[in-house]
């Protein structure tokens, strides 16, 4: 994680990264049922791994299910492009997203809520936070009046090297895109 926060900053032409949260994904079964299930449209059809996973239904996932919609890539070895991830990765942040709503909204009804997440997950995460600044971060984001998550992509694109997908940075989108989010322009004077 470390590492990992070095390389960001780096990338991100030395912006400090603060805090890190790595998070095994064996969790999001009991993350997801702290808040009680979250619904999402399904965007790809996954019925081969579960029936009630079929394209264009709205489904409240629970449990395992949600795990299995998250991580599921359904590729073949054989066919496997360059780009095979991104169905899977637009899932993921599409989950997120509706997780990230339901846990607002629930944490304005249930101050605790924060601090049973970081306790439901606590023994399948690195992270350098303790619990007391996750659940403050938390509550301040409920009482903000944050309704959303937003999440932000690197923009690039997917290529295929000699043996692996590897993913190529558009660094002129990447700096315009840095300076949007980090900077706000002044005037001259």
């Amino acid at each position: 994680c470390e590492n990992t926060k070095k390389a960001v900053s780096c990338l991100f032409y030395g912006i400090p990264v603060h805090a890190y949260m790595a998070l095994d994904l064996t969790a999001i079964a009991d993350l997801n049922d702290v808040v009680r299930g979250v619904e999402v449209p399904v965007t790809k059809d996954l019925a081969i791994l579960d029936p009630s996973l079929k394209e264009g239904e709205k489904i409240k996932l629970h449990g395992e299910q949600a795990q299995r919609y998250v991580r599921s890539r359904l590729t073949e070895e054989a066919q496997a492009r360059a780009d095979a991830n991104n169905d899977r990765i637009e899932r993921q942040k599409q989950y997120l997203m509706a997780f990230g709503a339901k846990a607002l909204a629930s944490t304005k009804k249930d101050i605790r809520l924060p601090f049973t997440l970081y306790k439901t997950v606590e023994k399948s995460m690195i992270t350098d936070l303790s619990v007391s600044e996750c659940v403050y971060l938390g509550t301040m984001a409920a009482k903000s009046g944050m309704k959303t998550v937003e999440i932000q992509s690197v923009p690039g694109k997917s290529v295929m090297g000699e043996k692996y997908a590897e993913f190529q940075v558009d660094d002129k989108k990447l700096y315009e895109k840095i300076l949007d989010i980090f900077y706000v322009e002044c005037d001259e004077k």
